[in-house]
């Protein structure tokens, strides 16, 4: 697990903070769901009780072998720090699933539960038997509760379609066909053009698993749909949370940041020549056709596709929407709550995840939306530290990227500046910025954090009382032990 998941998710949990709630942010801490229901959850997973319609053994035993994949693949995610569970933002989606279900309790045969997943990734996913997955990068992005309820909606829809394991078998008999084993055969045998061949059939092979996750894709769209129309509303959650998806490739944020403004004070001056790209500089272009996707190879239909689809089914008359009124409104205040927790979470998991040049990026331009928000100066700052780090562990370029044109010109700068200094240059800017930000005595949790990182950044900031407080959080108590170990031993 990257040092920044484990740091930031012990320090805020500090009873210091408990007095200043009215300051700075107080992070989500204790979130993990329990190992007895994880491996629960693995089990079932690993066991679907599903009556397969493969006959095969050799198919039998693929089958059995993505079994264990999921319920593998759940158990890392927990080893992982990265599910949350009885969170304010979970228990909001599970609240928004209960409600769309309850008028359908015939649907699944599982209980659905929903997860929030640590993931940059702007993606929502359903791993069968009830579990529903749904990153917290596509949660930051959503407008309203109900484009998540539609979300939630169209992932229910492929665990009552029980697609998870149907698309397996699917898969699992489009790759053993044996007239198209035989055509690879065959073409492999060619003189001359075998390779082009063979690629062919194999663009063939993932065109047909394309084909029928699309289907599945639309399908699912219809049931979120439904379940939403059940509930009295309207079009509104499906065509905006289609439309959210659409922009899920370009950034958030892409207004104007004053990068030297950001870290100069009075004290400090930053140097605007390390903005600079220079003549020198690569051009950083991208080649738009590397990044094309033939639509035969698309495993989600075009997003006009689906909201055209969406568009032709019919909304039901009905008074459910009297019934539910007084639990719709609050979903309503409960999302426009939740919203500055789920940008902020977001950015953290950004630097959990070892996304710090996006993270800072990010932090600088949220900054501007909650000018008041302390905890956005530790993101700024604690980004910064990293990349320090990166520097002089030769991590640089695995951290924060070259500029590209794909990116928005904002981050280009910023990265430029990145790229521009070397890690004591960098450690200037990151001191300046913590003695005009954080030492504050409101702020002095961070010097607590940076304590378990490494004494050298805290030295000749903090009072040496502050440099040997114990934690008292129990979620990374140990974690924390043995990385202070570590550290002092080097």
């Amino acid at each position: 697990m990257k040092l920044g998941v484990v740091f930031f998710l012990l320090f805020f949990h500090l009873t210091f903070f408990a007095q200043n709630q009215h300051e700075s942010y107080n992070p989500i801490t204790n979130f993990a769901p329990s190992d007895s229901l994880i491996n629960s959850l693995a089990y079932k997973l690993n066991n679907p009780n599903y009556q397969t319609s493969l006959k095969n053994h050799k198919h039998i035993k693929e089958l059995k072998e993505i079994y264990l994949k999921r319920s593998d693949y759940i158990k890392e995610l927990h080893n992982d720090k990265m599910l949350m569970q009885h969170d304010p933002i979970t228990n909001l989606l599970q609240e928004i699933t209960n409600l769309l279900l309850q008028s359908q309790p015939n649907l699944t045969q599982d209980n659905i539960i929903v997860f929030t997943v640590r993931d940059n990734e702007i993606n929502a996913f359903s791993l069968g038997k009830g579990v529903i997955l749904i990153n917290i990068a596509l949660l930051e992005r959503l407008n309203s509760w109900e484009e998540i309820a539609f979300i939630l909606g169209h992932e229910a829809g492929h665990d009552i379609m029980v697609h998870a394991l149907k698309s397996s078998e699917k898969n699992i008999l489009i790759k053993n066909d044996k007239n198209l084993i035989k055509e690879v055969k065959t073409a492999a045998k060619k003189e001359y053009g075998s390779y082009t061949a063979v690629k062919d059939i194999y663009y063939n092979i993932i065109s047909l698993t394309a084909m029928h996750s699309r289907e599945n894709e639309l399908q699912s769209d219809s049931i979120g749909f439904y379940l939403l129309n059940e509930l009295g509303l309207t079009q509104r959650g499906g065509q905006g949370a289609l439309t959210v998806l659409d922009s899920s490739d370009y950034f958030l944020y892409d207004t104007k940041i004053d990068i030297a403004k950001t870290f100069s004070n009075d004290n400090y001056t930053f140097n605007e020549d390390w903005l600079e790209s220079g003549s020198a500089a690569p051009s950083w272009s991208a080649t738009k056709k590397l990044y094309y996707i033939p639509d035969s190879l698309k495993t989600h239909p075009n997003i006009n596709e689906r909201k055209k689809r969406i568009s032709l089914l019919n909304e039901l008359e009905n008074d459910t929407i009297d019934a539910n009124i007084e639990k719709l409104r609050l979903l309503e205040v409960k999302f426009s709550r939740l919203k500055k927790m789920l940008t902020l979470e977001s950015i953290l998991t950004q630097i959990e995840t070892g996304n710090y040049s996006l993270a800072l990026y990010n932090a600088i331009n949220v900054k501007h939306l909650y000018p008041e928000e302390s905890f956005l100066d530790y993101l700024i700052a604690h980004s910064l530290l990293e990349i320090i780090v990166a520097l002089k562990n030769q991590q640089f370029n695995i951290h924060v990227p070259f500029p590209n044109n794909k990116f928005p010109e904002n981050f280009n700068e910023l990265l430029h500046f990145l790229h521009n200094v070397n890690s004591s240059k960098l450690t200037e800017v990151y001191n300046s910025y913590v003695k005009s930000h954080l030492t504050n005595e409101s702020l002095l949790a961070y010097h607590h954090f940076l304590n378990a990182y490494s004494k050298f950044y805290i030295e000749r900031y903090a009072d040496e009382f502050l440099l040997n407080v114990p934690y008292t959080n129990y979620y990374h108590q140990k974690v924390i032990k043995n990385i202070k170990s570590q550290l002092i031993k080097k």
